[in-house]
């Protein structure tokens, strides 16, 4: 990278630097609540994902305890013929 130590070079690095810091901040009050809202929202999504998991897990189970009931009460009268 070459140095440039012009006045006009050094006065553009000054420039930056304080465009910088003056940016800087600005930047990081916009993009930590950006930040925290995407954080929360992945949260929020993950556990509407676990309750949709669990609905359906209950729904499985539901129809297996039916299946396996209707299983039962056909033996039953199968048995009593």
């Amino acid at each position: 990278m070459k140095v440039n130590l012009t006045a006009e070079g050094i006065l553009t690095g000054v420039g930056v630097i304080l465009a910088a810091a003056v940016l800087l901040p600005m930047v990081e009050s916009v993009s930590r609540p950006l930040a925290q809202a995407g954080v929360q929202g992945v949260v929020l999504l993950g556990n509407r994902v676990k309750g949709g998991v669990a609905l359906i897990k209950e729904e499985v189970e539901d129809l297996v305890a039916e299946a396996q009931f209707e299983r039962m009460r056909k033996s039953i009268d199968r048995d009593m013929k």
